[in-house]
């Protein structure tokens, strides 16, 4: 897994990895690369220029994955990561949270992104949620987690700050009213409550009421 900065550098990166992969893929995996490359593509009807530049990437045993991406080439994506058919993913920070996609190697190649007010640092929990996904147990014995940096000066700052460094504190966003109606909402939806009592009950064992112990109100 390669981390950059930005969807046109992932795509980039992806494209400059496949043309190294591609020629030490053996006929048996090229073969299945293609049948890949042609799910990918037929993924949106017509098939857009992105679809196109990830198909042609795809084939050559990289891809890219970004939010711009539909769910099912995402989904086809990370099923052969894990599988093995793809050797490599070029990605944007957003892959670190939410998706169990392990892998033996985990490159950081950037540390910063576009903010409000222009380059902003990435927090050490991110660049370490990232690194963590080398070496995950139950499917390697050990990982390499791997910082980039441009100079001797900046690789002993990034090693200061986001491997020896304290994770930020975690705060509940909970109480921000759009994402409390959406949690109420979908827990009403899906019938995981069915009274006021029942969503009482359900928000008293969420972090926000662990961490300031009055979900009630």
């Amino acid at each position: 897994l390669v981390f950059v900065s930005t969807r046109r550098s992932a795509e980039a990166c992806a494209e400059n990895v496949g043309e190294a992969l591609v020629t030490k893929l053996s006929s048996q995996e090229k073969t299945d690369l293609v049948g890949l490359s042609k799910k990918i593509l037929a993924a949106l009807s017509p098939p857009t220029q992105q679809c196109r530049r990830l198909a042609a990437v795809v084939a050559r045993g990289a891809a890219f994955h970004h939010a711009g991406l539909v769910g099912k080439q995402r989904a086809l994506i990370e099923e052969a990561f894990r599988q093995g058919t793809l050797k490599a993913i070029t990605a944007t920070p957003t892959l670190a949270f939410g998706m169990n996609l392990p892998a033996y190697r985990v490159i950081v190649r950037d540390t910063t992104r576009y903010g409000g007010y222009g380059s902003e640092p990435l927090t050490v929990m991110e660049v370490q949620q990232m690194l963590g996904r080398a070496g995950r147990p139950k499917y390697d014995t050990e990982g390499e987690a791997v910082l980039v940096a441009a100079t001797k000066g900046t690789a002993e700052r990034l090693r200061d700050h986001y491997l020896y460094g304290e994770p930020e504190p975690i705060y509940s966003k909970l109480s921000a009213e759009p994402v409390l109606r959406s949690q109420v909402l979908a827990l009403v939806a899906s019938e995981r409550t069915r009274s006021e009592q029942d969503l009482e009950q359900f928000f008293s064992k969420t972090f926000f009421a662990h961490q300031y112990g009055n979900a009630k109100e």
